[in-house]
């Protein structure tokens, strides 16, 4: 009977412990499946268009739009972003951030697929060269430079392009769904405004509508993706956490540029500014 009871008394001791490591395991688990997902869901925007049509486009924007879904299930941090957007009373409800978001994810992959057919990528033929690989560090390059300029002058470093921004940097940390968070002129500034330059760039000087399609391609997937991972947690996700100045979408350089006198995404967030 003594032996039994401390086997019992034993076995009731560790099963906290293996039923935790067992929960932390899942939730791992659930990680890396999410992060999977993630990527996966933004891989058929080119493809679905020159397959399907545009039927077949917006069927697979709703995979980005499931993968906002798990965002908001999986752990805290959309659902805290979202209240707090509306607490700021930057929003009137929940229901207003979401609808924005999915018609951000509509109309960034939308103008992604227009530059395309503009620049006769879908006509062009595929090379996989060292001509390929330079155009396309040329174009993401190019594309960087345009982005952290505008980010740095423009949105971080005016009081207009602090007030629109300030949607955007409320969340904090970053998450998946934070790459479409955004008020409508931002996301233009952000995302249009960069992507429009680089296709220019691409069409007049290089002249590899190929070259255009892959920078296309791998400029969104990894601007929607990566840059805002709360799992991969690289140089943006950073940036959103502390505000701080690195101002790039691709890098993790904070001091190629003097900051801001004044940041002003950083003075509203930090104080709570409605206005």
């Amino acid at each position: 009977m003594h032996r039994t009871k401390n086997k019992q008394t034993s076995g009731a001791l560790l099963s906290p412990v293996f039923s935790a490591g067992g929960v932390t395991k899942s939730i791992l688990l659930q990680k890396i499946l999410f992060e999977i997902y993630s990527w996966l869901s933004l891989q058929f925007i080119f493809p679905s268009y020159y397959y399907g049509g545009p039927t077949l486009f917006v069927a697979q924007t709703f995979l980005a739009g499931g993968a906002c879904y798990w965002d908001w299930h999986i752990g805290d941090t959309m659902k805290n972003n979202v209240d707090r957007i509306v607490a700021r009373g930057l929003v009137r409800n929940r229901f207003e951030v979401l609808f924005a978001m999915y018609m951000t994810i509509l109309t960034s992959q939308s103008i992604a697929l227009t530059l395309a057919i503009l620049s006769g990528c879908f006509q062009a033929s595929a090379h996989y060269d060292f001509q390929l690989a330079r155009n396309v560090v040329y174009c993401i390059l190019f594309n960087e430079a345009v982005f952290s300029t505008s980010h740095r002058y423009f949105l971080h470093g005016t009081e207009l392009g602090g007030k629109i921004h300030q949607i955007h940097h409320t969340c904090r940390p970053s998450s998946f769904s934070t790459s479409f968070i955004f008020h409508f002129w931002d996301s233009n500034t952000e995302f249009t405004a960069s992507f429009c330059c680089m296709a220019a760039f691409c069409n007049f000087f290089l002249k590899d509508p190929f070259a255009l399609l892959c920078s296309l391609h791998i400029g969104y997937l990894w601007y929607s993706v990566g840059d805002h991972s709360e799992n991969l947690k690289l140089g943006h996700f950073w940036h959103h956490h502390f505000i701080n100045s690195n101002y790039t979408a691709y890098t993790d350089i904070r001091y190629f540029w003097p900051a801001p006198k004044t940041d002003f995404v950083r003075e509203r967030v930090f104080s709570d500014r409605k206005d």
